[in-house]
């Protein structure tokens, strides 16, 4: 009478098949973590652009919307004025550093590229 079950070399083959697998998507996974762990959520950096755009309006004799022209403007020029409250975090709870930053330039027709950075204005 035959025995029902598998065979240690059916086992190891199953085990390595899936091994191989692992390594393959592994450091995928591991790259796509380290990728998102510096970026905004949306909202977060939807709420950051905004609170730009009103600084902007606010200082509009300091930063003209003029074609052509750059700005940057760091989240703690944002506190400063009261448009964001710290502590800032990301989704994940992690803290935003105030020195972060968001490059701006004015397009045509006075519309804004905006562009968070984590760098510091220069």
């Amino acid at each position: 009478m035959k025995e029902k079950g598998f065979t240690l070399v059916e086992l190891l083959g199953v085990i390595t098949v899936l091994a191989i697998i692992a390594l393959i998507v592994f450091p995928q996974i591991v790259s796509q973590i380290k990728k998102k762990e510096g970026e905004l959520d949306g909202t977060t950096e939807k709420l950051i652009l905004a609170s730009v755009e009103n600084y902007l309006d606010l200082h509009a004799s300091t930063y003209p919307k003029e074609q052509g022209l750059e700005y940057c403007v760091t989240l703690n020029m944002l506190v400063q004025d009261g448009l964001l409250q710290p502590p800032l975090q990301t989704a994940s709870g992690e803290e935003i550093p105030l020195t972060n930053s968001v490059q701006i330039k004015v397009l045509r027709n006075k519309e804004l590229s905006m562009t968070y950075s984590t760098a510091t204005c220069n």
